[in-house]
């Protein structure tokens, strides 16, 4: 075939932002438990000083409510452990719900986005917005110091 040798490959080139990455709830008791991280991400934080522990907050509630999260490797993949239980409760996470999450390398922080099932942001008591219906730029994902 004529020409087929100057075809290029459909695959586009790419490289993984370990620092964005999502998760679906699929589990209700086990996953209320732990969470486990992409591996990717583990490897970025693996680099020179490993972590033993990071922050959570939910996208939109400043710095008002933070929660300790341990981080463990078990069996090669790092796990959100001690801790994401009380997140996983506080924001009433069910089976289905997507979250986002970004780090924060600076503070040492996961800031998560919370999806329901109906694919729609969950709003919560805490955000600074929630109160006056405006929207505000997305605080949890925006780079600004009254985050």
């Amino acid at each position: 075939m004529a020409g087929s040798s100057h075809r290029r490959s459909a695959t586009p080139q790419y490289e993984l932002d370990a620092s964005e990455f999502f998760t679906i709830i699929l589990g209700t008791s086990v996953s209320s438990m732990t969470q486990r991280l992409p591996d990717s991400f583990m490897n970025m934080l693996m680099g020179e000083d490993p972590l033993n522990n990071v922050k959570l907050r939910q996208a939109g509630s400043g710095l008002r409510r933070q929660w300790d999260v341990e981080l463990v490797i078990k069996e090669g993949h790092m796990y959100l452990s001690r801790g994401w239980e009380k997140f996983y409760r506080a924001y009433d996470l069910r089976l289905g719900y997507f979250l986002l999450f970004r780090y924060d390398d600076d503070a040492t922080m996961l800031i998560v986005k919370v999806f329901n099932a109906t694919m729609c942001r969950m709003r919560y008591a805490d955000d600074d917005d929630a109160g006056n219906g405006s929207s505000s730029s997305d605080t949890g994902y925006s780079q600004s110091s009254s985050d």
